[in-house]
């Protein structure tokens, strides 16, 4: 970028950052999405983020440096929360059913892209 003008890759992280935010009902509910999103894999964990298309924008804007930064992995960390909790909604919130349907769902999309 020229030397006068913003980041505007970061200010879209910053915004993507704040739209992620998850607001949690309570704190089980919480307890639960970062169980969920903790029991992922670091590969698991990206193709989740993935699975939002402004986590999916920025990072494929980035200039090809795969090192992530705090701030992309707490960015991931949002967006893989954000997923966890509609899927521990969707299955009543049994935490089993609900990383086995996640995990399902990223089964589907490696097939699908094949």
């Amino acid at each position: 970028m020229p030397p006068n003008e913003p980041n505007k890759v970061n200010h879209e992280e910053d915004t993507v950052l704040a739209e992620t935010k998850v607001i949690f009902n309570n704190e089980k509910e919480e307890e639960d999405c970062k169980k969920m999103v903790d029991l992922l894999t670091d590969e698991e964990l990206e193709e989740v983020a993935n699975m939002s298309y402004s986590y999916y924008s920025i990072v494929s804007t980035e200039d090809g440096n795969n090192d992530k930064n705090d701030h992309d992995n707490q960015l991931r960390y949002q967006t893989a929360l954000k997923f966890a909790k509609q899927h521990l909604t969707t299955e009543n919130f049994d935490v089993d059913k609900s990383l086995k349907r996640l995990r399902n769902s990223l089964t589907f999309r490696k097939v699908s892209r094949q």
